[in-house]
């Protein structure tokens, strides 16, 4: 497929599983929330995948992450239909990397095969075992990126929604970060998210103006770039972060995610 400006698209996050081995205050993506098998159906996937090949031949680079991949089983199904759809992409899963020392030999002779790499965040329990997970990975020939430590998470939702769309947006660290869930596509994982926590709470926002459902959309590619790349509604619920430090949470609270001004 010739690479041009209107079929490529630069980076793309999809998410194929929710849940998570993790339970981290604030979690981003909400994982600890959901149940140990709440995965992504791989008939969808495929289907997502099927639809972005119609509306974009080259993705340059694709992150497979959850939540946490390693926890679904057939993670080699996902693996094999991303590269078939996507020969030439620069394909890595992210993980917290604790399940990565009881995976199977020929789960990495897979990744092998597949030239899909591993891009570990390192959460405090995983510093503690990074050692060995250096040495797994050099041995099973896995190709493998270690984060910095990570001791910090951030919240940055403010229900007001009163910030400015354009100076959020340009200032924001996921920018470009474009996110696909079964058949959701965002211009970042925010809005996805802010509507699941607007479902749970009973919400007032309004995150729908950060979505594309793909299997719906008449856009064309260069109408869909524009839009990922564009100052969106939904960024008026984001503002300046306010840090806290890593730790896992036994009981979920909004506060975990909002920030109330003022306080």
């Amino acid at each position: 497929m010739t690479k041009n400006k209107a079929n490529t698209l630069p980076y793309l996050e999809i998410q194929i599983t929710d849940s998570c081995n993790l339970k981290c205050k604030g979690c981003s993506h909400l994982a600890g929330m959901f149940p140990a098998d709440q995965h992504i159906p791989i008939e969808h996937f495929k289907a997502d995948l099927e639809r972005m090949q119609a509306l974009f031949p080259v993705i340059e680079k694709i992150r497979l992450l959850g939540g946490e991949p390693f926890l679904i089983p057939d993670l080699e199904g996902y693996c094999r239909a991303a590269r078939s759809a996507y020969p030439d992409a620069d394909i890595r899963i992210v993980t917290n990397g604790l399940l990565c020392l009881k995976c199977s030999k020929e789960l990495y002779a897979v990744l092998r095969e597949l030239h899909i790499g591993i891009d570990v965040s390192m959460y405090p329990p995983t510093i503690r075992i990074q050692d060995q997970l250096t040495a797994l990975f050099e041995v099973e020939g896995v190709d493998h990126k270690l984060t910095a430590p990570i001791t910090r998470f951030a919240k940055r939702i403010d229900l007001s929604g009163s910030s400015d769309i354009h100076s959020t947006f340009w200032q924001c660290d996921s920018k470009w970060c474009s996110f696909l869930r079964e058949g959701q596509l965002c211009v970042c994982p925010a809005p996805y998210f802010l509507k699941q926590l607007a479902e749970r709470y009973q919400l007032s926002v309004q995150a729908e103006s950060g979505i594309i459902p793909i299997h719906e959309t008449a856009l064309t590619p260069e109408q869909i770039k524009d839009f990922l790349n564009t100052p969106n509604q939904v960024c008026r619920y984001c503002t300046e972060m306010v840090f806290f430090d890593w730790k896992v949470n036994q009981k979920y609270d909004l506060s975990d995610w909002i920030i109330e001004k003022g306080k």
